[in-house]
């Protein structure tokens, strides 16, 4: 069975009992209503019944003090009272069987003595008095017939009256029941029913959910689900594609495997097979610009160059190998109590030629704060920040270092007037061979190395790094240390 069919079964079987309760329930209501309706109707009743009685009353009444023959010219009067309280009696018997017959019962009396009026008010018109008396008879005769039924249907009412209440009383209570019965009732296949759904569906549902978990945790999964439900379905995608990723990390271990071994192997070719030349290149240049060696004035000019150009392929492979050893998780710190300031005077004094030539001014602070860390490598960190400041500023411009302190952290910010770093390129010049312009390589000697390493040996210090820009007004580098490295308060080099 399908999960929507399962589902559909579990929201109708309820839905349909409810809607049998409901119509059941609206039966008893309705009956319960119509209990009301009818007390009322016989309230109603004994009202106008005893109205036509009072009528009938005062027109004995009105014979015994007034005379037969006053009575009968006056019996316009009590035509009419008749005739209202029997129309009023009309609507309210309207919907009753039984009442409408004792009504018409009632009319039929009525309707009798009205006639007898009649009949007699020719002859007490012509003064024939005597004649009129026989009509006087059959009146009584017939007001004792009314009042008879009259008060038979009254106590009819008035027992409906009096039953009435506790009918509505048990229709009630029976109310009350059906609806505790039926809620509960509800409740019961409900909660049969989701325990139904619960070990046919939530169990699939915990099986997929934990071998998920146990995909997460590199352990074996459950055996497949059985069944033809999306939930089995779900699971024989998921197991497909566990094995394919399986496959696919294995894949990729194995070719990380590779480029990790060609990579050791190009960082021993380079830190062997082209250092030792470059070195020993490197020291025969310098001889020969010493004197050691007697060489002609236009090779003499061509030597400067040539170092230049050592010392930049020089420090792009000491850079390369920096990488690789940071990245490798095999950076040494060698962490000592560090002054500040003399930190911030040693990487001054190694770009003061640079500044100089670059027509740049640069303002190192005092301060006092002393920290533990590795300072060849934190005069690395800032002679880079420093030289790109000098390097990225127009001439007659500034560098300005500044520090702020606090309590657990020490905060160094090399501020230039460049000409800034867009927004989206913030983040990334801190990778490998990242620079701003691609021009950047050939105008300012730059490779893309130097930010890497700093923000590498920052963060071997337990430190962050980064930088604030806004094109057209200049860069602030940035990087903050902690007083006492993570590695430092376990044991201190």
């Amino acid at each position: 069975m399908k999960l929507w069919h399962k589902v559909a079964l579990l929201l109708a079987i309820p839905f349909a009992c409810q809607i049998g309760f409901v119509c059941y329930l609206y039966n008893v209501v309705a009956e319960t209503g119509m209990e009301a309706q009818r007390a009322n109707r016989a309230r109603q009743m004994v009202v106008h019944l005893s109205a036509l009685l009072k009528i009938i009353v005062d027109a004995n009444q009105d014979i015994a003090d007034n005379g037969w023959n006053d009575f009968v010219r006056k019996q316009s009067q009590t035509r009419q009272r008749f005739v209202s309280e029997l129309s009023i009696l009309d609507k309210v018997a309207a919907v009753n069987t039984s009442e409408l017959e004792s009504l018409n019962r009632i009319k039929m009396q009525v309707a009798s003595g009205l006639q007898c009026l009649a009949l007699a008010e020719p002859l007490v018109v012509r003064g024939e008095f005597e004649e009129s008396r026989q009509y006087l008879e059959q009146l009584k005769t017939v007001n004792m017939g009314l009042s008879g039924e009259i008060e038979r249907t009254i106590e009819q009412m008035r027992e409906i009256e009096e039953t009435s209440p506790a009918t509505q009383v048990l229709s009630m209570a029976r109310l009350q029941q059906l609806l505790i019965i039926g809620c509960s009732t509800n409740l019961l296949i409900t909660l049969f029913l989701l325990v139904i759904f619960n070990r046919s569906t939530a169990a699939r549902f915990a099986q997929l959910m934990d071998n998920t978990r146990r995909y997460a945790s590199c352990m074996p999964l459950h055996a497949p689900l059985a069944g033809n439900d999306e939930i089995a379905e779900l699971d024989r995608v998921f197991n497909k594609m566990t094995a394919a990723l399986t496959l696919a990390a294995q894949r990729e271990r194995e070719q990380q495997l590779e480029l990790d071994k060609v990579k050791q192997d190009f960082v021993l070719m380079v830190s062997h097979d082209l250092m030792t030349p470059l070195s020993s290149v490197k020291n025969f240049l310098e001889m020969q610009s010493s004197g050691l060696y007697k060489i002609d004035e236009p090779g003499k000019r061509l030597l400067p160059p040539l170092l230049q150009s050592l010392a930049r392929l020089e420090a792009l492979v000491n850079g390369l190998l920096d990488l690789d050893r940071f990245e490798a998780g095999q950076l040494t710190l060698v962490l000592t109590d560090v002054k500040l300031s003399q930190l911030l005077q040693q990487s001054f004094e190694a770009v003061r030629l640079l500044a100089e030539q670059q027509v740049v001014s640069v303002t190192v602070p005092e301060t006092t704060a002393v920290f533990i860390g590795d300072t060849d490598r934190l005069v690395q960190v800032l002679v880079n920040l420093t030289a790109n400041a000098i390097k990225f500023s127009p001439a007659h411009s500034s560098v300005v270092l500044s520090v702020l302190e606090t309590f657990d952290f020490i905060e160094i910010r090399v501020t230039d007037q460049g000409r800034g770093i867009p927004a989206e390129l913030q983040s990334a010049i801190f990778e490998k061979f990242r620079q701003v312009t691609a021009s950047d390589a050939s105008e300012k000697g730059g490779r893309g190395l130097g930010l890497p390493i700093c923000k590498a040996i920052v963060e071997a210090h337990g430190g962050s790094i980064g930088v604030e820009s806004e094109l057209g007004k200049g860069s602030t580098f940035w990087f903050k240390l902690p007083r006492v490295p993570v590695s430092a308060r376990v044991t201190t080099s």
